[in-house]
């Protein structure tokens, strides 16, 4: 169904380097798995990009920074978009894999979690709030992809986001304070 949010598959697999407050739950579009496995190849059964979850209806084009989901008794919030690390170039056995996944902008978003609770996997995750400034996930990557402050409107407004990751919100700030 159009706009429906299903959770697939929950894990974290290098708590070293994932998790924290903003990136405690890594959602992904299984939209974007069809383009991907025509460029890839077989993607495997569960989780081919390390997501936590996996979503259906919605891709970083609808999903706005800031977004409440509820899904179950736990409440989380879209905070940043992913650009992977090396992990997933070793996991996909893809040397460029991080620079295919910036440059198609299917790259996914990070929720942090407001309110824990138990969660189960197949129940409904639903939008509870919709973030009033309307900066989509697909945004802020485009906007942390603007080195030259092309849009510099964009940057501007994500920068001043307070519910943007300050991973992401940061940079942002100290590029326009160059310029």
């Amino acid at each position: 169904r159009a706009g429906e949010l299903r959770p697939f598959a929950t894990c974290q697999a290098d708590l070293r380097v994932l998790g924290g407050p903003d990136k405690a739950v890594y959602a992904y579009p299984s939209e974007h798995l069809a383009p991907w496995s025509a460029e890839l190849g077989e993607l495997g059964d569960h989780a081919p990009f390390g997501e936590n979850l996996s979503t259906s209806g919605v891709t970083e084009q609808q999903v706005s920074v800031g977004d409440r989901w509820r899904w179950d008794d736990a409440i989380l919030q879209v905070c940043q978009p992913r650009w992977p690390c090396f992990k997933l170039a070793l996991h996909r056995r893809r040397a460029d894999i991080q620079q295919l996944f910036r440059q198609s902008g299917r790259v996914g978003w990070y929720l942090r979690v407001l309110h824990p609770g138990a969660v189960s996997t197949g129940s409904d995750i639903s939008v509870s709030e919709r973030d009033a400034a309307g900066l989509t996930v697909a945004d802020a990557h485009r906007a942390m992809g603007d080195r030259r402050l092309e849009d510099r409107t964009l940057v501007e407004a994500l920068a001043a986001h307070d519910r943007l990751a300050d991973e992401w919100r940061l940079p942002l700030v100290e590029r326009l304070a160059r310029r």
